[in-house]
C-alpha cells in the first residue's frame, strides 16, 4: 500500500517535470520576432538603419493593416 503511494507520487512528479521543461521549449511568434529583431540589432551596429519595434508595436500595426476575422 505505502510502495503504490510512493511510486504515485514519483509518477506524478516525473509527469509534473516533463511538462514543465516541455514549455520551456515553446517557439511563440513573439519569441522567432525579437529573434530576428536582435539579429538585425547586431548586424546595424555602425551603421544608421531604421530598427524593428518591439513585438507588441509591430502586432498592434500588423492588426491595423488587416484585421483577423
Amino acid at each position: 500500500m505505502l510502495g503504490e503511494i510512493v511510486r504515485l507520487r514519483c509518477v506524478s512528479f516525473y509527469v509534473l517535470v516533463i511538462v514543465l521543461l516541455s514549455a520551456c521549449g515553446m517557439v511563440t511568434e513573439r519569441s522567432v520576432y525579437e529573434g530576428i529583431r536582435a539579429q538585425q540589432k547586431i548586424r546595424s551596429e555602425g551603421h544608421v538603419t531604421k530598427q524593428l519595434p518591439d513585438y507588441d508595436t509591430f502586432n498592434k500595426e500588423r492588426e491595423e493593416i488587416s484585421p483577423r476575422r
